[in-house]
């Protein structure tokens, strides 16, 4: 909020928001893997490393599953919302908000993003 406060008021100032809402449920898997062996080798993490990691994450993004009352549900497409592969979504998003959303930015002239 203090952010927004901080921004000189214009008349044409325009604001958006984005709304995340069914981020998990839409998150691929397959792309959720390749982002990860990219930001190991980015990282330059050691092909060993790199391994066990992709299989930790193959291993989680398979325990998709949720509960809705008292019945038990497997997700088969996305990631449930609070399954053991939750951090995933954020990983996600951090992706697209590094290598999508900035062109967004600039090629609609927005100034602000927080």
């Amino acid at each position: 909020m203090k952010d927004l406060l901080e921004i000189p008021f214009h008349k044409n100032l325009k604001s958006i928001s984005f709304d995340i809402m069914n981020t998990y449920s839409n998150v691929l898997v397959t792309n959720l893997l390749e982002i990860m062996e990219l930001l190991c080798n980015q990282n330059g993490m050691n092909k060993e490393s790199q391994y066990e990691r992709t299989k930790l994450c193959k291993t989680l993004t398979k325990q998709n599953y949720f509960q809705y009352r008292d019945l038990q549900y497997i997700q088969e497409n996305g990631l449930a919302m609070g399954a053991p592969s939750s951090v995933f979504p954020e990983i996600y998003l951090k992706y697209l908000e590094n290598t999508k959303i900035f062109d967004i930015l600039v090629k609609h002239h927005i100034i602000g993003y927080f």
